[in-house]
């Protein structure tokens, strides 16, 4: 696999919002930290988990109730003709007849590891080394860290977060399809295992 990451932290970029809403489309930010059927439920109802189980079970290791981390925004696409083109050069590759894109915005539930911005840095380094050593080809993972922001009932966090790119390509549609979602399910297990043997457990998190 290839990989590669990056830092998007000034002015103008992005931030990870945990409770966002979008009045246009009617969607907003599901919580999906929640046990067992409850979490099913939801994670059914989301159209990206929806049209892919793949997606759907990245999501519910991404939100174990006892766990370290949360999901804010997902979205999955097949790729364009420009993207294709971005993908095969990135790869060295042939020209790819079809290819699928997806990204994971990934924060730590807590505000102590959340704030630690050099710790997610070593995050995203020590995850694309990792998954550079997986052997699915025509793939390329992607890690942004990005600022992130958690306005709950309590207190008004802010820290830093990552927004997990996924790219696969193949000869036709199932082939793409297949390789991303082979991608990305080899690839969590190791965003999560990266995450928690770097930051300390929710029950070591001393929050008073």
């Amino acid at each position: 696999m290839e990989t590669d990451w990056s830092v998007a932290a000034g002015a103008d970029d992005p931030v990870i919002e945990v409770r966002w809403s979008d009045a246009a489309s009617g969607l907003a930010w599901v919580d999906l930290r929640v046990d067992g059927e409850t979490q099913r439920s939801r994670i059914a109802a989301l159209p990206e988990a929806a049209a892919s189980p793949a997606m759907a079970r990245a999501l519910a290791l991404l939100n174990a109730p006892r766990g370290l981390l949360m999901t804010t925004k997902c979205d999955r696409w097949q790729m364009n003709d420009v993207e294709r083109t971005e993908l095969a050069d990135a790869l060295d590759a042939p020209e790819l007849a079809c290819g699928y894109g997806s990204y994971i915005d990934v924060l730590m539930a807590h505000p102590v590891p959340m704030a630690d911005f050099l710790l997610h840095e070593e995050w995203a380094r020590t995850l694309t080394r990792r998954c550079a050593a997986l052997p699915v080809d025509d793939a390329r993972l992607e890690v942004v860290v990005r600022p992130a922001h958690n306005l709950t009932d309590s207190q008004d966090i802010w820290g830093y977060g990552l927004t997990v790119y996924c790219y696969a390509g193949g000869v036709d549609e199932s082939h793409a399809e297949a390789v991303w979602a082979d991608a990305i399910e080899q690839t969590v297990p190791i965003l999560i295992a990266t995450a928690e043997g770097m930051f300390a457990s929710p029950e070591e998190i001393d929050l008073s």
